[in-house]
């Protein structure tokens, strides 16, 4: 006979899941709730679980046939042999998204395109910080890389930092290595690809960022302002950036020390004001002010398709928004290559466009 309360939790990990379509989302609402695994004692008297469910754990709940009645004898599966806990067609519905999703992961992995530092980024305790999401009340989706020891309840063990937003470390990360890069190393590759084939591990301190990279991948004589460098046995370089944490509306921030943010950064006036103006259109078309585009453009007197290449700059993501407040924005960013092409309205895809614009340059 199973246990009331279990049986409701693992009803709701299933309801959740069918609902929300990713275990990393489904994790993240699990832990705000409170919700922890199955306390069990030990032969020994050692009290185990209580912490959070880990996502491998979620997906083994998931693809367990136990819950739908279901039991495994040899190589048969016995269908009704018990009663069940989830709905029969429910199990088999999450078990479908379940494959579908796996196949896409497999993709993403191999691409890189889970998170650009995935499997890349640890934090100075040595554990992997993987990438995870949020949303926002918009359904707005939110990045971040967070340690497995704080996902695993372990925050004793957790290094000095975290978590962080995938934005915030992608970008300075790309923005030291990229530019120093020897032009002829895997020249032919997307910006991206050529990041992560140069690093070999990246880990993430309170103080200091230090960069592994791979033989050959700078070239001779080629130094990251501000970093020091200490070759390996095997010629790949270590560079110890030493940075500072900054706090901003509830974003963490990545300075190096002894660069300003005023130095030797570039404001382009230009780009900027193309940023605000899209953001007041956009308020604009929001609060009815105008009933089109068209209407708007008449107004402004501009070409309605200029306004239409310049509008979608409103929903730049505030890393990105930050970076040309900032002057830190790639050199090769102008307005004229920001919108060369249609600037796309996925967070990720926006960072990838600068990534690839600070590669030209």
């Amino acid at each position: 006979m199973p246990n009331p309360a279990e049986a409701e939790t693992v009803r709701l990990i299933f309801e959740r899941y069918q609902a929300l379509g990713s275990i990393m989302d489904l994790q993240a609402e699990l832990r705000r709730q409170g919700v922890r695994s199955k306390l069990r004692t030990t032969k020994t008297g050692t009290i185990r679980g209580g912490a959070i469910i880990t996502p491998g754990a979620l997906r083994g709940i998931l693809m367990n046939p136990v819950y739908k009645g279901a039991l495994k004898h040899k190589e048969k599966l016995v269908e009704g042999a018990h009663e069940a806990i989830v709905d029969p067609a429910l199990w088999e519905s999450v078990n479908a998204a379940l494959q579908t999703r796996s196949g896409s992961l497999s993709d993403d992995k191999a691409k890189g395109t889970s998170g650009l530092l995935c499997g890349l980024l640890k934090d100075d305790h040595g554990h992997t910080m993987r990438p995870v999401h949020t949303k926002g009340k918009t359904g707005q989706r939110y990045r971040f890389y967070s340690s497995v020891a704080l996902e695993n309840g372990k925050r004793d063990d957790v290094g000095s930092v975290s978590r962080i937003s995938a934005g915030v470390i992608e970008a300075f990360v790309s923005d030291l290595v990229m530019p120093n890069l020897s032009p002829i190393w895997q020249a032919t590759l997307p910006g991206d690809e050529r990041l992560r084939a140069a690093l070999v591990k990246v880990t993430l301190g309170e103080t200091q960022i230090r960069m592994l990279m791979g033989k050959g991948t700078m070239a001779g004589g080629q130094t990251i302002t501000g970093a020091e460098c200490s070759e390996q046995a095997d010629g790949q370089l270590e560079w110890v950036v030493p940075v500072q944490l900054k706090h901003r509306h509830n974003a963490t921030l990545i300075q190096a020390i002894g660069q300003s943010p005023s130095s030797a950064n570039r404001i382009d006036r230009t780009l900027l004001r193309s940023v605000a103006m899209a953001r007041r259109w956009a308020a604009d078309l929001r609060s009815g002010r105008y009933a089109s585009s068209a209407d708007l453009a008449k107004a402004e007197k501009l070409c309605v398709r200029y306004l239409g290449q310049v509008l979608p700059l409103a929903y730049m993501a505030p890393d990105l928004v930050e970076q040309i407040i900032e002057g830190r924005q790639p050199q090769a960013l102008s307005l004229g290559a920001l919108i060369a092409k249609p600037f796309p309205t996925d967070w990720e895809q926006q960072r990838r466009v600068f990534m690839a614009i600070g590669a030209v340059g």
